[in-house]
């Protein structure tokens, strides 16, 4: 675990990254311009799911072939406001298409 959500996904990447090819990413923490920047530079990446991208994440990695992006709330706010609608205990998910 790391605090640098950058660091964390650089050391979690440069374990295997072989066998990371055209895996999935789960992330508990928004995934922002910098973070998408290098994860579109990872090689192919079949699934990223966060609880949240940036508007500029989304366009970068939109762009990457054959992505599926998903957020996910499991009702973990972190003292963050949940999306409108949503309860602590409510899971839901919303898939950005192309």
């Amino acid at each position: 675990e790391d605090k640098n959500i950058l660091k964390a996904y650089k050391n979690a990447w440069s374990c295997d990254k072989l066998s990371a090819f055209g895996g999935i990413v789960s992330l508990n923490r928004k995934v922002d311009l910098a973070l998408a920047k290098l994860m579109a530079k990872s090689g192919f990446l079949e699934c990223i799911i966060a609880p949240a991208f940036t508007l500029e994440a989304l366009s970068v990695l939109k762009d990457k072939k054959n992505v599926r992006l998903l957020e996910l709330w499991l009702g973990q706010s972190d003292g963050q406001p949940l999306p409108s609608g949503l309860k602590e205990a409510d899971a839901k998910y919303r898939q950005f298409k192309k």
